[in-house]
């Protein structure tokens, strides 16, 4: 029984390879695989042996034993990795190309799609290093995943308004994008669609689900930031309104020097700022509860790294986060009472120099004695010196959350009694001093 069906399994698949073979045929050097054998007759174009090269230009109809028909489809790696290909005509007939159509095709310096064209699948340009612009049709309504990534000879890409949604990495690598435009129509973005984008975006300000600043793509409401361009050079804050930086957002941004994260942030997704190799510093604020794997690899310029979390963020499996970074050289500093916690933490634990500092949790940054607080440490009061009219008082522990406000009089003796033993931070007048209570 086992035969027989080895043999039933044998004459099944030469049946099938036959009726393949005898379903193509090659016209005028460009191969053909019949798609209706019966009217209306319809073919796609195929991939050969040699390869296409040069200029090429396919025929809205062939004809082949008698029967003619319509060219309507660029079949699936019908020009994979052409790299002597350099343009390509497609007729009116054809209404779609299918993936990897054009993959690898280095030397494709020229192709048109005509407006017959309703569906493009993902990766059918990838990495057509030669492709210098690009019209898409105003039939097409979705741009595919890797559509044009790694397209990195592209400086100008026009997307119509009938266009909803853009693919994963559909542009991923379009480092020679001098500008992109994406018009209100588009609804969906999928991630990292424009990772490593030289151009800034520019996004329609009627567009219902993202906009624009300086260049930056944003969520609607500017409390995502999702793509940072790569010829960002120099400083750069991001908006106070920004709880999450996205996946790749910063990514390669090798020109920036500094990026000033507001204390609003809660989320560093996966290598957010991969590759940020001209950061020399970077404060992570104190609300941030999750850092995505390789959020800063490659980040080997970086000389210190504020972490603001009184406990240090879990990575969980989310590995590399600081691959690249120079942990020797890099020093990490940590809320005061915090360092043996880091130091037990994978990955933080591999900083060779963990320093205590004091956060005053609404600057992010490090804070220096400038209120004379005595005692201190306190037992049972402390008494602010030198003031000599009432005076408002903000006092915060060393998370950053603000445990009180009051004011205060010259001389007053403030209580601590029922205060938990640790660190504080009093600020006055703009002015802060750490406080120890024990």
């Amino acid at each position: 029984m086992k035969t027989k069906h080895l043999l039933l399994l044998f004459f099944v698949v030469l049946f099938s390879t036959a009726h393949l073979r005898a379903a193509g045929f090659t016209v005028d050097g460009i191969a053909y695989y019949i798609t209706s054998s019966s009217s209306p007759y319809t073919v796609e174009v195929n991939s050969k042996s040699p390869k296409y090269t040069g200029d090429v230009i396919i025929p809205e109809y062939v004809t082949y034993n008698s029967i003619t028909y319509s060219v309507t489809t660029i079949g699936p790696w019908a020009f994979y990795e052409c790299d002597g290909l350099t343009s390509v005509t497609i007729p009116n007939s054809v209404t779609s190309i299918w993936s990897y159509a054009f993959y690898g095709c280095t030397g494709l310096i020229l192709v048109s799609i005509p407006n017959s064209v309703t569906y493009i699948e993902g990766t059918v340009f990838e990495n057509c290093t030669g492709l210098t612009s690009i019209t898409i049709p105003n039939s097409i309504t979705s741009i595919g995943n890797y559509t044009f990534s790694g397209c990195s000879g592209l400086t100008s890409v026009t997307i119509p308004t009938s266009v909803a949604s853009i693919g994963e990495c559909a542009f991923w690598g379009c480092t020679g994008l001098t500008s992109l435009t994406i018009p209100y129509s588009v609804t969906v973005i999928g991630e990292r669609a424009f990772n490593g984008c030289g151009g800034l975006i520019n996004v329609d300000s009627a567009n219902p689900n993202y906009s624009s600043l300086d260049g930056v793509l944003f969520n609607k409401t500017q409390t995502a930031l999702i793509q940072c361009p790569i010829s960002k050079i120099g400083s750069y804050i991001i908006p106070n309104s920004v709880t999450s930086i996205g996946n790749g957002a910063f990514r390669n941004c090798a020109n920036l020097t500094s990026v000033s994260i507001p204390n609003s942030l809660t989320s560093i997704e996966y290598g957010a700022f991969y590759g940020c190799s001209g950061l020399t510093s970077v404060t992570i604020p104190n609300l941030v509860s999750s850092i995505g794997g390789a959020a800063f690899s490659g980040c080997s310029g970086l000389t210190s790294i504020y972490a603001d979390p009184a406990a240090p963020v879990d990575f969980g499996e989310n590995g590399g986060v600081f691959y690249g970074v120079d942990k020797a050289a890099c020093t990490l500093y940590v809320p005061v009472g915090s360092k043996s916690l880091y130091e037990a933490t994978d990955q933080w634990k591999e900083f060779e120099n963990i320093v205590e500092h004091i956060s005053s949790g609404i600057e992010g940054k490090t804070v220096y004695s400038a209120v004379s607080l005595t005692p201190n440490p306190a037992t049972a009061f402390f008494i602010l010196q030198g003031l000599t009219k009432e005076t408002c008082m903000d006092i915060f522990d060393i998370s950053g959350k603000k445990i009180l406000n009051k004011t205060v009089q010259p001389d007053e003796k403030i209580s601590v009694e029922r205060w938990i033993k640790g660190t504080y931070v009093v600020k006055v007048n703009g002015k802060t001093g750490k406080l120890l209570v024990k």
